[in-house]
């Protein structure tokens, strides 16, 4: 886990400027404004792999197509798996239930609750939007972390024009960026707290808050980082993506995070 000491205000989102931001109907997706992150917070240095995954849920089916090796990261995991594989880790670091960041007397399915204070809560939990975009930039406010060259992409994350569009490699085995954020760009799109929402024009700053209400398919959830197949434009710090919390589809994995004390 990296420990991210985060107080300040940064500028989430890309500015117009930006050369492979998204324009038109889906330019509010990245509008920029400011952000504060009021709380320091854990973030794991890489995505869960299949590996550690699989010894959470050895029984659920992993597509192995598209994660070959043991160190690749899971694939296929829906936002209701990635939440029940944080509440284990809580459990068997033994931390109290009343630290737990999901109501473990509820099924990780469709309808379940968000408890309202688990930013509060030291447990387990998958990334916020902000803490993930924060993590990720390490501080640029650039396109990515390292600058705008496609071609150092390539040093940093596994997409279309070097994983061939195959399949997923092992997690860490490109460079990290200067938090020591791993595979931050592509490999598996990433889940994270949020539900989605469209960001709202100009520079108001808002506080990164907890997320609260039912966890339904109606309404879909944040993903970041791009994936294995993905084109280097779906490869930045401010992309965003969605997808119903009980999808499975081949690109979907996690990084779990936990807030610091």
């Amino acid at each position: 886990m990296l420990i991210v000491r985060s107080d300040k205000e940064f500028l989430m989102g890309s500015p117009i400027t930006e050369a492979e931001r998204y324009g038109g109907p889906k330019e509010n997706d990245e509008a920029r404004h400011r952000v504060v992150i009021d709380r320091h917070f854990a973030i794991a240095a890489h995505e869960v792999t299949l590996e550690q995954y699989l010894a959470f849920k050895s029984s659920q089916s992993m597509n192995r197509v598209y994660s070959q090796e043991l160190d690749a990261p899971a694939n296929g995991i829906s936002w209701f798996d990635a939440a029940a594989y944080c509440n284990w880790l809580s459990e068997r670091e033994g931390l109290p239930q009343s630290q737990w960041c999901y109501d473990p007397d509820q099924p990780f399915s469709e309808g379940m609750t968000l408890v309202t204070d688990y930013l509060h809560r030291t447990g387990y939990r998958l990334p916020t939007e902000a803490e993930w975009e924060y993590t990720c930039r390490a501080q640029s406010d650039k396109s990515r972390s390292f600058g705008e060259s496609e071609t150092l992409l390539t040093r940093y994350a596994w997409f279309a024009k070097n994983s061939e569009t195959k399949n997923c490699l092992a997690v860490g085995s490109l460079r990290p960026n200067d938090f020591g954020m791993f595979d931050g760009y592509g490999n598996v799109l990433e889940w994270c707290q949020n539900g989605y929402e469209g960001y709202t024009y100009g520079l108001k700053q808002s506080k990164d808050a907890e997320q609260k209400g039912i966890v339904s398919n109606a309404n879909s959830r944040l993903l970041r980082g791009g994936s294995f197949y993905y084109r280097a434009l779906d490869v930045r710090s401010s992309y965003r993506n969605d997808g119903r919390p009980g999808d499975r589809t081949n690109n979907l994995g996690f990084r779990p995070a936990r807030t610091y004390r």
